[in-house]
């Protein structure tokens, strides 16, 4: 049986797709994996989430990040601060026009709320 040139290429680029589609799935699970133990970690110490001190500390007043009666919209605090020093300063301080300082925060839960707030808002 002779096999023509195309076959073969066909042949091999159907392996090398199932191949990269199978690898492409366990680098995504292995990935997830870490993921979670790092996450596992820092429970493990004590430290909260960013998502769980979003929602315990700010959801009440920015619920989702938009505006409420009781506080503004969060979707543009790139805008008002440049860097994370002057939000996390911000954060632990607080402000003059309501906002309490959240200064019950450990440096990693803090580091963890302006994480949280950069992926998500």
């Amino acid at each position: 049986m002779k096999f023509k040139p195309f076959s073969l290429i066909f042949i091999y680029l159907l392996l090398a797709c199932d191949w990269g589609c199978v690898m492409t799935e366990e680098v995504k699970r292995i990935r997830a994996a870490k993921n979670c133990d790092n996450r596992y970690n820092d429970l493990k110490n004590g430290y909260l989430t960013g998502q769980q001190i979003f929602i315990r500390s700010c959801n009440t007043c920015h619920p989702g990040g938009k505006q409420s009666p009781l506080g503004p919209s969060i979707l543009d605090y790139k805008n008002k601060f440049k860097t994370t020093n002057e939000l996390k300063h911000f954060i632990v301080q607080g402000s003059k026009s309501g906002m309490p300082g959240q200064t019950n925060l450990t440096s990693e839960e803090l580091e963890n709320l302006v994480q949280y707030l950069s992926k998500e808002f």
